[in-house]
């Protein structure tokens, strides 16, 4: 009984030394308060007292279980999933928080992520920072130009869109002789313009192979169905017994019929009764 008393003891005690951790002040936890919490997500107050873990998940540049662990070079935001823009080469990486390029952007580049897709700064603008403006802008033809080197780049994107482009000159597009000869040589595609004779041998030569494989797969490929086949010859040897049980069903009964006919004074009857009889049963 005393021993029984010892081990209720023990485990209430336990269990109150488990839940007394929520005592524990803010940004500690554990049975004893004496583990730190880690950088959670809208701050200590999300993380639990229990196992340390943050209820909202790890803050941005942070990652980890405990949320103690700074984001590797390169990578920024919450669990290090997203990797930094193109951060000037003086200091390549970004702020792990907010993602921001520190020093300014490569060249070609906007802050303050230094990131903008295919095209990083807006239309019409280059260099660094993007602050300066493009000086092949001049309307109704829009020639942009490469963010890094500020170079006039083409005014469409395929022949029939560059020969709308060409009612006014723009002599600062670089390729603006290469647009000119492109409309001057341009030609909208016509189905006359097909080279029908070779379509048409194709075309001859294609039937001309199709039916020559007919024919050999006719011969040599081909198999009559077997069951069918034994179907019919099952069915032809049928009627051929029938005929002959009813050939000698009719021949028994002629010869019965015969010797009866014959009994009953056979060569007193007419010459044309007796041919007429044999006639029916012969």
């Amino acid at each position: 009984m005393k021993f029984l008393k010892i081990v209720l003891f023990a485990l209430t005690c336990t269990f109150m030394t488990s839940y007394a951790a929520y005592d524990c002040a803010l940004g500690l936890w554990g049975s004893q308060c004496s583990n730190d919490c880690g950088n959670c997500e809208g701050g200590k107050a999300f993380c639990q007292v229990t196992n340390g873990l943050c209820v909202n998940g790890c803050a941005r540049g942070y990652q980890g279980r405990d949320c103690k662990t700074p984001c590797p070079p390169g990578t920024h935001g919450q669990y290090c999933v997203y990797k930094c823009g193109s951060c000037s080469d003086v200091r390549p990486v970004c702020d792990p928080v907010s993602g921001m390029c520190q020093a300014g952007c490569k060249t070609g580049f906007q802050k303050p992520h230094c990131k903008l897709g295919k095209y990083p700064c807006p239309s019409y603008t280059w260099g660094d920072d993007c602050s300066n403006n493009c000086s092949c802008k001049k309307p109704p033809i829009e020639c942009s130009c490469h963010p890094e080197t500020g170079q006039c780049e083409p005014c469409g994107p395929n022949q029939k869109s560059l020969r709308f482009s060409m009612p006014v000159n723009n002599p600062e597009c670089l390729n603006q002789f290469a647009l000119d000869e492109a409309v001057k040589f341009y030609t909208p595609p016509s189905v006359l313009n097909i080279p029908w004779k070779p379509v048409a041998v194709i075309f001859l030569l294609l039937i001309l192979f199709i039916f020559t494989y007919y024919i050999y797969w006719w011969k040599y490929i081909r198999q009559v169905p077997i069951e069918e086949e034994t179907k019919e010859i099952a069915r032809e040897k049928k009627r051929q017994r029938i005929r002959q049980k009813q050939l000698r069903f009719y021949a028994k009964h002629a010869k019965e019929n015969m010797a009866k006919y014959r009994s009953a004074d056979w060569e007193n009857k007419p010459p044309v009764e007796r041919e007429s009889y044999e006639q029916v049963y012969f």
